[in-house]
Order: structure tokens, then C-alpha cells, then sequence
């Protein structure tokens, strides 16, 4: 399987990279992804965009809310958090002998939808905070480790036009 899936991504033109033992790496649109494979379960196939979202510090309930809120709004990829790293991955079993190429370029476009759908959600998150923030009249805490966006590093691009 991970031979086929090796193929494929390189019959669709990807510059591949192993990263770890069970990883490769390559690069669509600016954006870095993974081909993450288990010789345990060999007909599972996992394509994500790792290292989506690293933060300098802990985000408190905002974290989760958004991670929730993404998860809840879009099918096929689920979005992960580990300590202030937000990753996103899409999984599917390979039954049998089906198109590998036209499954990765799906799953492809999938996470890219999803990474657009992260920075509109961060967007609206730091407004969100940004309107709450000046309508505050000074009696309600805040603490800043829990509503500091400007430590964010995103570090996929944004696809809108400026």
C-alpha cells in the first residue's frame, strides 16, 4: 500500500520527502502535508497538514472551542490538538484496487478547503475577541494567556486575495 500511495503522489507531480520513519512529506500550494502510513493497518491511508497551527502559548477554552467548532462544520477531516498544536488529517480505508490518484487528489483538496475554513475561523475568533475586548467595561478578567492571538504563528498561507 504505502508503495502505491508513493506512486501516486509522484505520478501527480509531488516533490515527496521522508520525514520520520513513518512519514513523508510534501508541499501543495504552500502549504506542507503528510503521508502518514501504519504497517499495522496497511490499508488505511492519511494525508494531513501537521504543524497547521503552533502557539507560543496556552489558549484556555478558545482552543478547544475552535478545534470543536471546525470539527462539528466539516466532514471527511478532523482537526487534533496536543498541548498548543493544532494539526488536521483526513483518514480513509483503501478497499481492494481503487484509484489511489483520484482518492489523494480528493483528500488533497479536502484539507485545503479545511485549512481555508482555519483561517476564517481564526479570523473571526480575533474580531470576535477584538469587539468583546473594546466593549469590556473594565469589571470583567480576562486572562491574557487565553485571549492573546497576537502570539499566534499560523503556518500555512491564507488563500484570500488582499
Amino acid at each position: 500500500m504505502k508503495d502505491r500511495v508513493l506512486k501516486a503522489l509522484d505520478s501527480l507531480g509531488f516533490k515527496i520527502e521522508k520525514a520520520k520513519d513513518s512519514m513523508y512529506e510534501f508541499s501543495y500550494e504552500g502549504k506542507q502535508l503528510a503521508y502518514c502510513y501504519d504497517e499495522e493497518y496497511k490499508n488505511l491511508l492519511c494525508i494531513m497538514v501537521p504543524y497547521l497551527f503552533i502557539g507560543k502559548r496556552r489558549l484556555g477554552r478558545y482552543y478547544y472551542l475552535l478545534i470543536d467548532e471546525l470539527n462539528a462544520r466539516l466532514k471527511y477531516v478532523k482537526f487534533t490538538g496536543v498541548a498548543c498544536h493544532i494539526s488536521v488529517e483526513y483518514e480513509r480505508e483503501i478497499i481492494g484496487d481503487e484509484n489511489i490518484e483520484q482518492i489523494l487528489t480528493r483528500m488533497i483538496y479536502c484539507l485545503d478547503d479545511a485549512v481555508t475554513e482555519f483561517n476564517e475561523s481564526v479570523a473571526s475568533l480575533q474580531r470576535r475577541l477584538t469587539l468583546e475586548d473594546e466593549s469590556d467595561d473594565d469589571d470583567t478578567f480576562v486572562d491574557d494567556d487565553e485571549a492573546d492571538f497576537d502570539d499566534w504563528s499560523v503556518l500555512v498561507g491564507d488563500d484570500e486575495d488582499e
